[in-house]
Formats: structure tokens, C-alpha cells, sequence
């Protein structure tokens, strides 16, 4: 399978136009996602109907596919996302192993558990892709990005499932976070016996962004122009639409680039640093949901969400977003509390049962707390709508007068009209005949983006976050081992809804990002995995984490729910690229391959052949 971007000016009159032409090739390494908690399911068969308890990212995409593969309809078959040990995209695809469950549930007329030994989620799931990239670029006189052609091949593995989307993915993130009149990409998935791979977190933008970023990085180099000016001249910002009509909104990567450099100590180290010293920056951008739901759904909604307030003001939301650590389940009920003015502990929350809760596409794609949120503020706005309906003719006053604020409706005209919203909405029963009240509330972004209005209908997604991280480290020639001092990451999120959440995705994006750039690396033999377990396959720990510091105090989205985009997926794009640039200026030598493992360091370092079976 392949997938082609070509756009914009003449991309031939580009390159002959260009000052500066670079050619250079990359390459990424296979790694796993190594959650906690394995892949596992428990299953009953009752009255006709299956019912699966299983750790999963889209609930209702896995009953879509089990109800065809049992041969039943899909209201005979009831799926249940619990509270989920990690995810990172490893829970996307529908597995067997529930499947298999609830058919033996079927047979013996007992329920069924099945759980994935840790061999077996090495050997029979997801991994992340290996790339290979081929990268021309064109650059003007005074460092600015003219255009680029990129070739990608995809290491897919026998099988499709979520990986098949990125190819697509892999031409799209190569249009981030710069600008450039003129794109020729071509993505390629190769069908190969190695294990199968899928969606990642950052579903190919970690490897693509490794190979572009450190492209860009040597043109700096190569140009002599300083490495955060160089990618301020190229830098993407609000309202500028890319070649292939990828429209940004809100953007912050310049302000990111000026907090990385400023917090790291760029400019006073710069030119200063001992041997085996060096400090790396690397640039990525992201996309705050996706275009597409996965399954056909009406209007291609990709989030509904319920809120029903009974008698004494609780409010109980019921949502289909899926959980998978993140804390999305905390943001939904933030939102709704904040939207009809109650504390969190008054909004009671289920959460991805197909039988209960409303239609959600599911956990992938940075899409659940920009487009989840949007949904869950809408269905509390229209559960307020409802109530000031009702209250405001008891009060003499229009209903858009009125607010929920500290557990009361209050009227913005009239400050002695206010009442606790337990007794509104006693009131609003009263009235409705005894009737709870419903708000309702769905959101897909090619319907309710006013950018979405006949002129441009190409734009992926509804709002682009993007990142800079920058390392400060130390190669010790003697032995290849990185010292790393300190990480610093700024990463425009709009608002941060939950800070201290915030603060954990971005830095557990660059303990990953450093697993993926030094520790990390699934060695395989004519397609079997030689190290499916944890002990060979190497992970860091607390003891190996640097110092880090986070930044995300930047302009919000004006689309997003409450000004918030992205923070979980996209954050960890930058760091494997950063470090790498990082161990560059160290050691003068331009790697180009990952992992950047001690022995990997130190083989280049005596000019020997990293002979390492890495694919």
C-alpha cells in the first residue's frame, strides 16, 4: 500500500532556484509498547448475548468487528473498557484474544479469561514501524525552506489493522512544524514476515520527525546559521495553509522554540561546551484529533456524549471516550462541572460500555480532550439551555440572562435572583411533569470548524499543537554511555485544562522518548522477536530519567474546548530527534540511525560498522 502527497509550486523550479540542496537518508528502529498491564479480556455468554470486559482503546469498533466475526448482530454483543494499564496505541486494533474469550464463554457456559502472556503481546500485537526515509530538501539563500521531496518505507509486517493509516501518516507529518511552498511525498507499507506493526504514540510522527528534524539540524549546521534561528526563518504560524491545504489555526512553535533555547541556556553556552558536551533541539507538530471516525457514523460524528441532572443537581455524564491512562475521564468531568458551575464531586461518570454510554470513535489520534470535550461541553451548554428555559419565565427575565456559577443559577441582570441548582432543577421537574433532564452534546470537526466552509475541505484535523524539546548531555568517548543533565519541553497545548496532567503526559512522553532513542530496541530474526520479555528488552527507569522541565503556558485555541489542544501523543515526538542532535554537536559525527545505544555510540566513535540487527 502507498500513499502520495504532491503539491503546491513547481517543485523542480524549487530546487533549481535553491541556494543550499541536501540529500540525506534515515533510519528507525522496531519498538514496543510495553504497558504494564498486558493485553487480556474476561467474557460471558448470557441469554443470547456476549458481553466482553477487555483493555482496549475503541470499544466500539471492537464490537463492530466481533458481532461479524460471531455471526451476530451488534446488540448481541456488549463490550466494557474498564480502567486500562496503558495503551500508547497497543490496544487499538481489534485482537483475537477477546474474541476468543467470548466464544469460549459460548461453549462452556461460564465466563472466560484470557490474558496475553508477556511473550506474547511482544510476539502477536502491535509494534512501532520501522523507517526507512530518503529526504530531499531546497533552501534559499537565507536558510528558508523552499521544498521538499521525501520517500518513506514502511517495515508493515503480514498484517493491516491501524497500521495501514500510516502511510498516510507519514506524509503527513513531514509537513510539520515548517513552512514550504512545494511537497512531494511518498509513503510505502511493505508486507514483510516481521511482527506486525501499528499505531504508536505519534502513529509514525516519532520517526518521521526524527529523520526531518535532524535534516533540517544539518542544514543549519551546514549553512552556519544557529540552529534555533534557522528553524524560526522556516517556522509555521497562525493561518498559514501547507502545500497539500493543511490549515494551521492556533500555533505557538516559535514561542516554543524561544522558551527551549532561553531554559536550556542556549546562547550562554553556545561556543562553550567541553568535549563530549552538547545541547540538541529538535521541532515537531501534531495533530488535536483526527478527520475521520473510523466507522460511519451519522453526520461522521466522532464523539457523543449524555448528561442527565436529576432532582437534587448532580449531574451523571455518560461518555464512550476511552481512558487508557491519560486522565481524559478527569477532563470530561472538569469540563462539564465547569460548564454548569458544580464541583467535580457533583458530576458522576460512566465511561466506554456499548450498551450504556453514547457512540465514541475511541482512544487514538491526540482526539479525545479536544473533540470528546467539545462534545461533553456542548451536551452540558444544552442542559443549561434547558433549566434557564424553565427558570428564566419564573423570574421575569430572558433565559440567555442566566448562568450556572458556584452550585447556583444565578442571573447576570439581577443579582438577588439566584437559587441553588438542586432547587432549579426540583422547579424544572415540577414543570416537565417529573421529567430528568437530558443534555446532549456530539462534535466532528468538518462540520462545526468554520474553516470548514466550501473553500477548504482538505484540512486534517481541527487544531495543530506542536513542540520543541531540547537535551543537554554528555558523551563519555570511552565507553558510548550518554550522561543526559537536563530535558527541557515546551509544547503549545492552548489551555491546559489539568496542569498536573499536563505536566505527567509531557514528561512521561520523554521517558519514552528517551526509551526510544537509547534504551529501546525489538531485535528480531527471520520474524521472530529474540528478546519478548523485560529483562533482555531494555527499558529506562526512574534512575535513568534527566532533569526535566516542562513549559505550556501558550495562546489557546480559539476551537478547542475551554482554548485546549493536544498534550499526549504529540509531546513525544521531539525527543529521540533532540537527543540524537544533542549526541551530533557532542561527538562531530552525524548519526542517522536509531537506537543510540552505548554500543551504537561507540562503535561510530572508533569508525566501526554498527552491524546490529535493527529491523
Amino acid at each position: 500500500m502507498q500513499s502520495v502527497m504532491k503539491a503546491g509550486t513547481d517543485i523542480d523550479e524549487e530546487f533549481k532556484k535553491a541556494a543550499y540542496v541536501q540529500h540525506r537518508e534515515y533510519g528507525t528502529h522496531r519498538m514496543v509498547h510495553a504497558a504494564m498491564e498486558p493485553h487480556g479480556a474476561v467474557a460471558t455468554y448470557r441469554n443470547g448475548t456476549y458481553t466482553v470486559w477487555m483493555s482496549t482503546q475503541m470499544a466500539y469498533v471492537d464490537q463492530f468487528w466481533y458481532a461479524r466475526c460471531l455471526g451476530v448482530p451488534e446488540n448481541k454483543v456488549r463490550i466494557i473498557k474498564p480502567l486500562v494499564g496503558g495503551g500508547f496505541g497497543g490496544k487499538l486494533d481489534s485482537y483475537s484474544f477477546g474474541l476468543c474469550a467470548a466464544k469460549m464463554a459460548e461453549l462452556t457456559g461460564r465466563p472466560v479469561r484470557m490474558i496475553l502472556s508477556r511473550e506474547e503481546v511482544f510476539q502477536t500485537t502491535r509494534h512501532r514501524h520501522p523507517i526507512y526515509m530518503k529526504i530531499d530538501t531546497a533552501f534559499g539563500a537565507d536558510g528558508k525552506l523552499l521544498a521538499k521531496k521525501c520517500y518513506h518505507v514502511l517495515d508493515g509486517g503480514p498484517y493491516g489493522g491501524s497500521g495501514v493509516a500510516s502511510c498516510a501518516q507519514a506524509t503527513l507529518w513531514a509537513n510539520f512544524p515548517y513552512k514550504m511552498d512545494s511537497v512531494d511525498f511518498l509513503a510505502r507499507r511493505i508486507y514483510t514476515n516481521n511482527p506486525s506493526a501499528g499505531a504508536m504514540r505519534g502513529y509514525t510522527a516519532c520517526q518521521v520527525h526524527f529523520a526531518h528534524d535532524l535534516n533540517m539540524q544539518y542544514a543549519a549546521d551546514q549553512m552556519g546559521i544557529d540552529p534555533v534561528e534557522f528553524r524560526k526563518i522556516s517556522a509555521a504560524d497562525p493561518g498559514y495553509v501547507a502545500p497539500a491545504g493543511l490549515t494551521i489555526t492556533s500555533c505557538a512553535y516559535k514561542e516554543t522554540l524561544d522558551t527551549a533555547a532561553k531554559e536550556i541556556g542556549w546562547y550562554e553556552k553556545k561556543g562553550k561546551m567541553k568535549k563530549g558536551e552538547g545541547i540538541g533541539f529538535a521541532g515537531t507538530g501534531f495533530v488535536s484529533g483526527t478527520g475521520f471516525a473510523v466507522l460511519e457514523a451519522p453526520n461522521q460524528s466522532s464523539a457523543c456524549v449524555t448528561v442527565r441532572l436529576n432532582k437534587r443537581g448532580i449531574a451523571t455524564l455518560y461518555i464512550g471516550s476511552h481512558d487508557i491512562g491519560q486522565g481524559s475521564d478527569t477532563v470530561m468531568t472538569a469540563i462539564v462541572a465547569e460548564e454548569l458551575g458544580l464541583s467535580m464531586d457533583m458530576v458522576k461518570t460512566f465511561m466506554s460500555d456499548t450498551f450504556l454510554t453514547p457512540w465514541d470513535s475511541g482512544s487514538y489520534g491526540s482526539r479525545v480532550t479536544f473533540l470528546a470535550g467539545n462534545a461533553a461541553r456542548r451536551a452540558a451548554v444544552d442542559a443549561k439551555r434547558q433549566l434557564f428555559e424553565v427558570i428564566g419565565p419564573m423570574w421575569g427575565v430572558m433565559p440567555e440572562t442566566l448562568e450556572c456559577l458556584e452550585g447556583k443559577v444565578i442571573s447576570k441582570e439581577k443579582a438577588e435572583l439566584q437559587m441553588p441548582i438542586g432547587d432549579a432543577m426540583f422547579r424544572y421537574m415540577t414543570v416537565k411533569g417529573g421529567d430528568e433532564l437530558v443534555g446532549i452534546g456530539s462534535y466532528y470537526h468538518r462540520t462545526d470548524n468554520s474553516q470548514y466552509n466550501g473553500v477548504n475541505t482538505t484540512n486534517y484535523a481541527p487544531a495543530y499543537s506542536f513542540s520543541t524539546g531540547a537535551a543537554h548531555l554528555t558523551v563519555d568517548e570511552e565507553t558510548g554511555v550518554l550522561d543526559i543533565d537536563e530535558f527541557v519541553f515546551a509544547h503549545d497545548c492552548g489551555r491546559a485544562l489539568n496542569r498536573r496532567a499536563v505536566e505527567g503526559q509531557l514528561e512521561g512522553s520523554i521517558g519514552m522518548g528517551l526509551g526510544y532513542a537509547v534504551y529501546e530496541h525489538n531485535i528480531t530474526k527471520e520474524g521472530k522477536v529474540l528478546n519478548p520479555n523485560f529483562r533482555d528488552y531494555r527499558l529506562p527507569t526512574a534512575l535513568d530519567m534527566p532533569k526535566m522541565r516542562t513549559f505550556y503556558d501558550f495562546t489557546p485555541d480559539a476551537e478547542g474546548p475551554l482554548g485546549a489542544k493536544e498534550a499526549g501523543e504529540g509531546s513525544a515526538a521531539p525527543v529521540a530527534p533532540a537527543i540524537a542532535n544533542a549526541v551530533n554537536m557532542a561527538t562531530g559525527i552525524y548519526f542517522t540511525e536509531l537506537p543510540l545505544d552505548p554500543e551504537h555510540i561507540w562503535r561510530a566513535l572508533h569508525g566501526m560498522k554498527d552491524d546490529r540487527n535493527s529491523k
